[in-house]
């Protein structure tokens, strides 16, 4: 009989203290893979759990109601509490084992596995590291309390898509985002797709080329990893025919989606000649005009691009360094791509005059966003700005730590954060100079005029 490990994903709708948390609903796909090459290279069976919800007890039950060999468990820094709770019932029963994907999640095994609860970290990547821990298990040979990937994958003249001998992700569609319950900002064109069912996470590289000094995912690879534009294109026509009843939108989670300039041209080319396939991405600035003209036609209707702050000298310096964001924006108006901005606020020491001139820059910016995302900034495990805090200026709980709250010492309160946030992203939907940023998008690009029109109905 199969060994089985016990994925536990510890996401929820709701944390402590009642945010919304929008992991839920989406597929965690970096488990999902590592759960997959587990089965395929460990020869272990793999129960994913994902019971959205607080109680342990519950959690507990739901563990104990199969086989358990090794309890997996691979929060973020707001749910390790929940992790190291549930870790605690099962310590002495089962190895433990912390970590297996996420950025950052080194920095947190390694203390967990300090506080005692972790047998087992999972340091990085864990495609190649966790079956060979389970088979080490197994064989009654695990001696090493860390377990990091032994193969570096890099891209080579021979093997310039390395990630392609990765199993697809072992999916499971009650975990995919189900646009009936939880719709995206913006629904594809009809001419796309007119009742799309699920929006299915499709990872088309791992690692980042970006070195943002907020941000970690430069932590799973220091340099972007491809998928082969063929096997990513593949997957997608599967993914498709298996779970796209009535059509699917497709959410290609690259870090950086044009770091690559070639493999986009070529993915673009793929998806165009085997589909449209309707599509969100997440690129820089450092797009050109016929990079769009290629996204366009692949069906790619929704670009969401991390602004960050109104003023280019802070992103230089907070090292977003590539690409000029008006002549991105300006280029996926022109092909008929919706975009959305992420701006974030709440930077430490921030007072209220440097948060009104923050919104005076924001609105003095030449060019518009379709969509305007306001985060605030928080201290990630592993981030160069986490490792430059001192005590006292993250004044947020742990098990609060999303972007969803402010996280450092400022001069405004939770309140008055919150409620800039929504005064800024109201006002800036609906002034003027935004209606007739619609109004213009929708005359040049009359297959936009559902998405947007729905979109606005739901800013009401």
């Amino acid at each position: 009989m199969k060994k089985v490990a016990v994925f536990l994903d510890t996401g929820l709708t709701q944390i402590a203290g009642g945010t919304h948390q929008s992991r839920i609903g989406r597929e965690e796909i970096g488990a999902l893979l590592v759960a997959a090459c587990v089965e395929r290279d460990a020869g272990w069976e793999v129960r994913y759990i994902r019971p959205n919800t607080q109680d342990v007890d519950q959690i507990e039950r739901e563990i104990g109601n199969g086989r358990c060999d090794a309890l997996v468990l691979f929060p973020y820094t707001c749910t390790k509490w929940l992790a190291d709770a549930v870790a605690k019932r099962f310590k002495r029963q089962v190895p433990i084992i912390y970590g297996g994907y996420h950025a950052g999640i080194g920095t947190m095994s390694e203390l967990t596995r300090a506080e005692g609860l972790a047998d087992f970290v999972i340091a990085g990547r864990g495609d190649e590291a966790l079956p060979r821990l389970l088979q080490d298990l197994a064989d009654g040979t695990a001696e090493n309390a860390v377990y990091r990937n032994k193969s570096r994958a890099q891209t080579s003249s021979d093997d310039p898509y390395p990630l392609d001998a990765l199993p697809w992700p072992k999916r499971d569609e009650t975990l995919m985002q189900d646009l009936r319950v939880e719709p995206l900002p913006f629904l594809p064109p009809q001419n796309l797709v007119r009742d799309p069912k699920h929006c299915i996470i499709v990872a088309g590289s791992l690692g980042c080329d970006g070195r943002c000094n907020f941000c970690t995912s430069w932590m799973i690879s220091p340099r972007s990893l491809h998928r082969s534009p063929k096997a990513v294109v593949d997957e997608m026509v599967w993914l498709n025919e298996t779970y796209g009843s009535g059509g699917a939108v497709f959410h290609i989670i690259n870090p950086l989606f044009n770091a690559d300039r070639n493999w986009v041209m070529s993915l673009c080319d793929e998806m165009a000649r085997r589909g449209p396939f309707p599509t969100v991405c997440m690129p820089d600035f450092r797009l050109d005009e016929e990079m769009v003209r290629a996204m366009k036609q692949a069906g790619i209707y929704l670009c969401m691009m991390g602004l960050e702050f109104a003023d280019s000298k802070t992103r230089n310096r907070r090292g977003k360094r590539v690409g000029d964001p008006e002549t991105a924006y300006g280029l996926c108006d022109e092909a008929g791509i919706i975009t959305r901005a992420f701006f974030m606020l709440g930077r430490l020491g921030m007072t209220e005059y440097d948060l009104e001139a923050e919104i005076l820059a924001l609105e003095r910016l030449p060019f518009r966003a379709d969509q305007l995302r306001i985060n605030f900034e928080t201290p990630f495990p592993g981030s160069v700005t986490a490792k430059h805090c001192r005590p006292g200026d993250i004044i947020l709980a742990e098990q609060l730590m999303t972007t969803e709250h402010p996280a450092f010492r400022t001069d405004l309160s939770e309140a008055e954060w919150q409620e800039a946030r929504e005064r800024i992203v109201r006002d800036y939907h609906r002034s003027e100079r935004q209606r007739q940023h619609y109004e213009r998008k929708i005359r040049n690009h009359p297959e936009l005029e559902f998405p947007i029109r729905d979109f606005l109905s739901r800013l009401e």
